[in-house]
């Protein structure tokens, strides 16, 4: 015997070995992909929230200002700021998906 023979059980139990950190590998790239995801999500949802605030802030007291006090007028406003955020994750997740 050289030495380099190996049994059955032991040949068995390195391809066993192999296969389990060629999983291990391929798990943990989809959990940072997954982890990086939920972040960009996070983060898009969080900047999304602070100027949709800021805008309606401004464009509300643009209303008041020119003492337009329509509920018509707010509803449009919210529609209409619904369908750009509509259109920004869309955005973003076709930028995300194309990478």
């Amino acid at each position: 015997m050289t030495g380099e023979e190996f049994t059955s059980a032991q040949v068995k139990m390195k391809v066993t070995l192999r296969r389990k950190v060629s999983l291990s590998r391929e798990k943990r790239y989809y959990e940072v992909v997954l982890v990086v995801f939920l972040a960009a999500v996070v983060v898009v949802v969080i900047i999304d929230i602070v100027i949709n605030v800021r805008v309606v802030i401004v464009v509300r007291k643009f209303l008041l200002s020119a003492n337009v006090r329509s509920v018509v007028a707010s509803d449009n406003l919210t529609t209409t700021l619904r369908l750009f955020r509509a259109i920004a994750f869309t955005n973003i997740f076709l930028n995300i998906y194309q990478r």
